[in-house]
């Protein structure tokens, strides 16, 4: 950790395009720190399509709602046939930015970047970014709007990177290990580690999955290569899908088309549903197909559970390891097969595995998180005063 003067006021501001439940407790322990005047600028108040993504009157740090032009793009998404991007265009940020009149300004995109740069030159700010961006996030746009991005991501003066995945990229970009701040996605791990009693009505295996029912999170390939396991695994194992979004009826067709009885779509859970649901489960498996982290991961860890983890997520080089779990290709479905078979076969390591996985997921707290984007914010404001 960088030295500095803790004793230094510093005025903090943070842009969201929207207040995600994820960034909420971090920024709630950031709002405790001495010293510090701190706001929250969203764009939107809440996103009609996800439950909590919303602000509240009671959120314990300064949060403003500026409003922004919507723009929906037709576009292409990894892993799906078509999709929609909505980006917001946030009109009145210069001016509120400059009526705060902050030492320093973390966004989390691009956009945001843009529409500071004006306040930046006027008032001598510094600008950081909260980046989720990947070799593979990276990798689904064209070698110009690689190369645009990357340009513009070095428009930055410090940079808040999610995980080792995502320092790769900034490297690979030219982005200087002094420049980058690391601040590990985490949940609140005691809502998830509780003593595993095995209260479930199957005495199966039980594998569970969390996320949204899109084709982009790798439901289909992880049917597929579940239907290819034999007679055998399929009488002592069971496969839990959690989650709702559009492709639920279609994914639900598919299980029944393939004759999978042993897979059950239970859908939409709350969180508080989803504290019980983890150590009630033997296994947990994220299929994705793109991600730029995946905290159902952190969460199902914080469970005690082991982890067959994708390789397109951003969280699987922190997270998992031969020590606590196994790392697949679900668009090769074959091997993807191959290794669940493989990984049942070790079922009575997965207990030792999820005990790993608890020690793992220790290291990654909000506070942590929070600690790492103020240290980073107050940094900045040194240099600027040096």
């Amino acid at each position: 950790m960088k030295k500095h003067n803790q004793q230094e006021k510093l005025r903090l501001a943070i842009v969201q395009p929207i207040l995600s439940p994820m960034k909420r407790p971090v920024f709630d322990e950031i709002a405790k720190r001495k010293n510090i005047s701190f706001k929250v600028f969203v764009l939107s108040e809440k996103a009609m399509h996800r439950q909590g993504w919303d602000v509240n009157e009671k959120e314990l740090f300064e949060v403003e709602v500026l409003g922004a032009i919507k723009q929906t793009i037709n576009n292409r998404v990894f892993g799906m046939k078509s999709g929609f991007v909505v980006r917001t265009i946030p009109l009145g940020l210069t001016k509120k930015i400059m009526y705060f009149n902050p030492d320093t300004v973390i966004c989390s995109n691009i956009t945001e970047l843009l529409f500071l740069l004006p306040a930046k030159l006027i008032r001598g700010f510094s600008i950081g970014v909260i980046l989720e961006e990947t070799l593979h996030t990276s990798s689904q746009r064209s070698v110009i709007k690689q190369w645009v991005r990357s340009q513009l991501y070095k428009l930055m003066d410090y940079y808040i990177a999610s995980g080792e995945e995502t320092i790769k990229y900034l490297k690979q970009i030219g982005v200087s290990d002094s420049a980058i701040y690391k601040a590990w996605y985490s949940v609140d791990n005691a809502k998830y580690s509780v003593e595993k009693q095995k209260t479930k009505g199957s005495i199966k295996k039980q594998w569970v999955t969390v996320g949204r029912m899109i084709s982009a999170k790798g439901i289909k390939e992880l049917l597929l290569a579940w239907a290819k396991q034999n007679e055998s695994f399929h009488r002592v194992n069971e496969l839990v899908i959690v989650g709702d979004g559009p492709q639920f009826q279609e994914f639900s067709d598919l299980i029944e088309t393939m004759l999978l009885s042993n897979v059950i779509m239970a859908g939409f859970k709350t969180p508080k549903e989803l504290e019980q649901i983890y150590p009630s489960m033997d296994v947990f498996i994220f299929p994705t197909l793109i991600d730029t982290w995946g905290l159902v991961v952190n969460e199902a860890m914080a469970a005690g559970l082991p982890v067959v983890c994708s390789r397109y997520a951003g969280c699987y080089s922190d997270l998992v390891n031969d020590k606590n779990g196994i790392i697949i290709d679900p668009l090769d479905i074959s091997d993807f097969a191959n290794k669940i078979t493989a990984f049942e076969k070790k079922s009575i390591e997965w207990p030792r595995m999820g005990a790993v996985s608890e020690k793992v997921v220790a290291e990654y707290t909000i506070d942590k998180s929070a600690d790492a984007i103020y240290e980073a914010a107050l940094e900045s404001k040194l240099c600027k005063s040096m």
